[in-house]
């Protein structure tokens, strides 16, 4: 029996010590035990700031669906990743604003997400982003929509634990950044630790910017190879529109207006598909196209696709593909000009006084 146990000791031990390291950066981070519930419970709260942000998982629409049936927010966001800039400080009533930028990808998501919000939330306004790319049929994005479960912790250990030695051994966190949870504001991911950011309670985004002038390289080379959001497109995914009228009859059951927009690509990245001549001609024409079922409905349709068209120099882009907070705050302002329903959730003169003020390029500041 001895025997026995020593063999099985000899044999169990050597996965038991390749799988200790990614198992302490899981459990120690917060990636697992994965409760969603929990963060969304405690930022719903509002006690105190609470930042998530996992990185070897994606249940952002998951999260941002629940987040706002958590509470009864008057105004939301939604959107891509290009919404998340919308932060709760901008509106007269922050308690009554919930950013849900990520709880859709793919256009169809836009009704999955209206479809999971509950009857008796009491929602009035919808500032929807509208990414360009949703339109584009050569485009693929296979992300989960807010009708599909999370992952569970036993499937996001079995797929990341190898990728967490990876991670560590190109420099991508410390043992420090995966036990750093101190201050004020509690974090819960991995990614939120390393980067000191995260979805915050309002479920926006902030960055910790530089002074540094933005790097446009990336997507620069991605326009020219024409791949990662910048596939060429020359028609208008009729699929894409066809889904887009369907959310819209369902916000006009539930009597909810809606303010879009067309996200702005840095100027020099518009310039550059510009240059492309028809390679992206589904962008240039996409503003004509769905104008006239914008008019139908008596929604405002504004199109930023260029970050110029906000008054805006391109140091306040963040990647070319994201705008800063700034450039947001720069668009909320134009958007409620051009619309009485929105104006009324904003006090115009105070958000003038908050652009006016900040001197930072991408960031606000707000004393």
């Amino acid at each position: 029996m001895k025997r026995f146990f020593k063999k099985l000791a000899l044999f169990v031990m050597p996965p038991i010590v390749v799988l200790a390291f990614p198992a302490f950066v899981l459990f120690a981070s917060g990636e697992i035990p994965l409760d969603i519930d929990k963060v969304i419970r405690e930022q719903a709260a509002g006690k105190r700031e609470v930042l998530f942000w996992p990185a070897y998982s994606n249940n952002d629409a998951y999260y941002k669906l629940k987040s706002v049936n958590a509470r009864n927010p008057k105004t939301i966001v939604m959107g891509t990743s290009r919404v998340l800039q919308f932060r709760s400080e901008f509106f007269r009533d922050p308690s009554s604003f919930y950013n849900a930028g990520r709880g859709v990808v793919r256009i169809e998501h836009f009704s999955e997400f209206i479809d999971g919000i509950s009857p008796d939330k009491e929602i009035k306004l919808i500032i929807l982003g509208l990414n360009q790319p949703g339109f584009n049929p050569n485009w693929k994005n296979f992300n989960k929509g807010p009708n599909d479960p999370p992952q569970e912790s036993a499937m996001i250990f079995r797929h990341s634990w190898w990728q967490v030695y990876q991670d560590y051994y190109e420099g991508k966190f410390k043992i420090g950044h995966v036990l750093h949870n101190s201050g004020a504001e509690k974090k819960t991911g991995l990614l939120s630790r390393i980067r000191e950011t995260g979805f915050r309670n309002d479920g926006c985004i902030i960055y910790h910017e530089t002074w540094e002038p933005p790097n446009f390289e990336e997507n620069l080379k991605r326009i020219q190879e024409g791949v990662n959001r910048f596939e060429h497109g020359q028609k208008i995914s009729a699929r894409s529109v066809k889904e887009l009228i369907r959310f819209f009859d369902k916000c006009r059951e539930r009597n909810i207006h809606v303010v879009a927009f067309l996200p702005a690509h840095a100027h020099v990245l518009y310039e550059s598909m510009r240059n492309k001549g028809d390679d992206y001609e589904y962008i240039f024409k996409l503003e004509e196209t769905l104008r006239p079922i914008f008019d139908e409905y008596s929604y405002p349709l504004f199109d930023f696709s260029d970050m110029a068209s906000l008054g805006a120099g391109d140091e306040e882009a963040s990647d070319g593909f994201h705008i800063s907070e700034k450039a947001a705050l720069r668009a909320l302002i134009i958007m409620a000009e051009g619309d009485a329903k929105l104006r009324g959730y904003v006090d115009l003169d105070n958000l003038r006084r908050i652009l006016a003020q900040s001197t930072h390029p991408r960031v606000l500041n707000f004393d």
